[in-house]
């Protein structure tokens, strides 16, 4: 009996680093924006990178037995995603100003918007606002969640703590206010619509306001 809870406790710690690891792969996705140049082929090699981490997400979520769709999306869904886009968008304005400082890669993102190159402003609006959403919610929400919520009997430590990493691989710092409060806000989501692509649009949406803000 012992035996068998030391296998099944050393396989559930590789697939937890495993897991944690991904997190550092999927930044290949946004490796395009540090290329001093864009071109055709800049845009082919974040399609191929996303099509092949998404896919490789998707069949780890299966191999796993994690559901990344337990639900239908409904109207509703898309409407509470909405909703809390913008109420993290204006928590996240607010934390900004109680804690002032660099949060994340904001500057450096910034500054590939404000490029007159119409090619790498899109190369970067669909990374960051589009394909990024899209793989960090299938691997935080989507995976590490679920598994974390599995193996702890709670799905309260697996919110905690797939927010945790998703704060410090934004920032180094897994303590960060604004995206600590984000990922909570978007793994509660996830769970209550048992849905990832509630998830998804959310993530999306708060990105794309955060865009905007860059230019007003």
């Amino acid at each position: 009996m012992g035996l068998l809870r030391f296998k099944s406790a050393l396989h559930n710690t590789i697939i937890i680093f495993g897991l944690f690891a991904l997190g550092f792969v999927i930044q290949l996705n946004g490796a395009s924006l540090l290329f001093r140049t864009v071109s055709f082929w800049t845009f082919f090699y974040m399609v191929v990178i996303f099509l092949i981490l998404s896919r490789t997400l998707w069949k780890l979520s299966q191999q796993l037995d994690l559901h990344l769709v337990n639900a239908r999306f409904t109207l509703s869904m898309g409407l509470w995603a909405a909703l809390l886009a913008v109420l993290l968008t204006v928590s996240a304005i607010c934390l900004s100003l109680i804690f002032p400082g660099d949060h994340g890669s904001n500057q450096f993102i910034a500054q590939q918007f404000s490029s007159h190159k119409q090619l790498k402003f899109l190369v970067t609006f669909m990374t960051i606002n589009l394909t990024g959403p899209i793989l960090e919610e299938m691997l935080f929400r989507g995976l590490i969640l679920p598994f974390i919520s599995r193996i702890s009997h709670s799905w309260v430590i697996g919110l905690v703590v797939s927010s945790i990493v998703f704060a410090y691989l934004h920032n180094s710092d897994p303590f960060d206010p604004i995206y600590l409060i984000a990922g909570l806000g978007f793994g509660y989501l996830f769970i209550r619509s048992k849905n990832i692509g509630t998830a998804i649009l959310c993530h999306q949406l708060v990105n794309i306001l955060a865009t905007i803000q860059l230019f007003i």
